[in-house]
């Protein structure tokens, strides 16, 4: 078999497209914005806390963790060894799009988590 090889899944039960999941989000959130305590609650409902502590970021989206692991077995034709190959030898896949916009920046001291819910961005949204 020769490279690239492409392996697909099935995932039941999860319906990413469902209204609820997909506007369960905050985009100015996501983008570093500061945004206020009301409008997080109004665009990341049902998941805006959990067990009375705030969600950051907040939204079913970010929320929810795909979790299942595959591994492939791969072995040099005639050679007789073989390899595990697990989820740390694949190379992660996102839009080109997706990779722009939410691309790592470098970011202050005033933009971490303690700063943003201490309330010295001006911000009044504050983990109880």
């Amino acid at each position: 078999m020769k490279a690239p090889v492409y392996v697909y899944y099935q995932v039941t039960g999860v319906y990413q497209n469902h209204r609820a999941y997909a506007s369960s989000q905050n985009e100015d959130q996501l983008e570093g914005e500061q945004v206020s305590e009301k409008d997080l609650e109004a665009s990341c409902d049902p998941a805006n806390d959990y067990q009375g502590k705030k969600i950051f970021p907040c939204g079913l989206k970010a929320s929810s963790v795909f979790n299942d692991s595959i591994a492939l077995r791969v072995c040099q034709a005639g050679a007789g060894v073989c390899e595990w190959m697990s989820g740390d030898n694949w190379k992660a896949q996102a839009w080109p799009s997706d990779e722009e916009k939410y691309k790592a920046r470098d970011i202050t001291q005033e933009e971490t988590r303690s700063s943003y819910f201490s309330g010295k961005n001006g911000s009044s949204y504050e983990i109880p």
